[in-house]
């Protein structure tokens, strides 16, 4: 994908029209970032609104066959389906961690942390932070207060959120209107520091409603 970006934008393809690319290539010139910075800025884009949508929504479904009252009630009325989502993001989110780097000497509890050291944001574990959620560990897809981080918080937050959460919607809309219940029959996990989820996700039992 960096090649063929770099020579995309070698060969002047990148500012023949009107695109994203486009857009995003005149915004990186105007920040001086590097050809490199910007290239891969890119595949970032376009990788992160791909993989975590995928492991998202096997998430949900292994999350749902767990608790069957829970997909009962979302059979039953879909029009909770969108609130549903952020406490099922919030329960089991895709993105697990992310790493950043501290821009300045900073302490956080009884640490110091030095300019430019490292730290891993535990998504997940933010996510169940008694402090911030009732009952974390509960599954509660009619919880209204959800500020949960699994799109990020502040100038993080993710780009393709609004995307995300209606792929989200209608997908587990489809899903669950046509199969109903089903059973997980196998999982091939693809777990990483990162990103949490199946590679790959067997479910049986699922036939089409009447």
């Amino acid at each position: 994908m960096h090649d063929y970006l770099a020579a995309a934008f070698d060969e002047g393809k990148l500012a023949e029209r009107a695109s994203v690319l486009r857009t995003l290539l005149e915004a990186a010139r105007v920040e001086g970032l590097a050809a490199d910075e910007w290239l891969m800025l890119l595949i970032h884009i376009s990788l992160a609104g791909n993989g975590p949508t995928a492991l998202g929504l096997a998430n949900m479904l292994l999350t749902l066959a767990r608790f069957p009252a829970a997909r009962a009630a979302l059979i039953a009325d879909p029009a909770g389906i969108p609130t549903a989502i952020e406490e099922l993001l919030r329960f089991e989110t895709p993105t697990h961690m992310v790493l950043r780097w501290a821009r300045t000497d900073t302490t956080l509890g009884d640490r110091t942390i030095r300019a430019g050291q490292s730290l891993h944001a535990v998504i997940a574990s933010a996510n169940r932070d008694p402090a911030q959620f009732p009952d974390p560990d509960v599954l509660d897809i009619a919880r209204r207060e959800n500020r949960h981080l699994s799109f990020g918080v502040g100038v993080h937050f993710c780009l393709g959120a609004p995307v995300a959460r209606l792929e989200f919607e209608l997908a587990l809309g489809a899903f669950l209107a046509k199969f109903g219940e089903y059973e997980i029959g196998a999982i091939d996990r693809g777990d990483t520091l990162q990103l949490r989820g199946p590679r790959r996700l067997f479910i049986r039992g699922a036939h089409p409603r009447a």
